[in-house]
């Protein structure tokens, strides 16, 4: 079902979701799912000093705001943690509120083990890219951002030695953080 115009921008404790911005449809259940986990998106940004916007971007991105998510390898969640993420993160996969803090610590370490050469920008795409691609996939992630960096490596330079569905990630979060902005 599409969003009526007059939804366009609902606001919650003092910042908003802007759907008029995203050039895609948001359902009624995405709005609902995500007055469930506001609260939660609130709390974690604070623990982490992760950008709320990031959080909801990815979180959109990754489920829609729906906890009953399931993606194609069977991974399931609001933030679509693996087992083996968690597990190495020591972050708890049976709440909503542990899924998006372990969401919020796991970018906050991306983001921490990255040069400071690169802008405070580049450090949030790299580290959503980091989290798509998995706890293995960072690895090599890791290697072009610090050894290779200080020869100019960009952004998007980095991103096409992941697979495809990972690239197009960073794709959708350059078209879906102006609704969160």
């Amino acid at each position: 079902m599409k969003i009526l115009a007059f939804l366009s921008l609902l606001t919650f404790e003092g910042w908003s979701m802007d759907v008029s911005k995203y050039k895609g449809n948001v359902s009624e259940k995405t709005i609902k799912n995500y007055n469930k986990v506001e609260q939660y998106i609130n709390y974690a940004s604070d623990a982490y000093n992760v950008p709320r916007w990031l959080l909801s971007s990815l979180l959109f991105i990754e489920s829609k705001f729906d906890n009953n998510a399931r993606s194609y390898t069977g991974v399931t969640g609001v933030a679509q943690l693996t087992s083996s993420t968690a597990k190495h993160f020591g972050i708890s996969k049976a709440t909503i509120s542990g899924q998006i803090h372990g969401m919020a610590k796991i970018l906050r370490h991306h983001i921490n083990n990255l040069p400071d050469t690169y802008t405070i920008e580049e450090k949030y795409e790299l580290a959503s890219l980091f989290y798509s691609g998995g706890k293995g996939n960072s690895t090599t992630g890791y290697w072009f951002a610090k050894k290779r960096h200080g020869s100019g490596v960009s952004v998007d330079s980095i991103v096409k030695y992941y697979r495809l569905e990972t690239r197009n990630y960073l794709k959708s979060l350059r078209k879906v953080k102006g609704m969160f902005l």
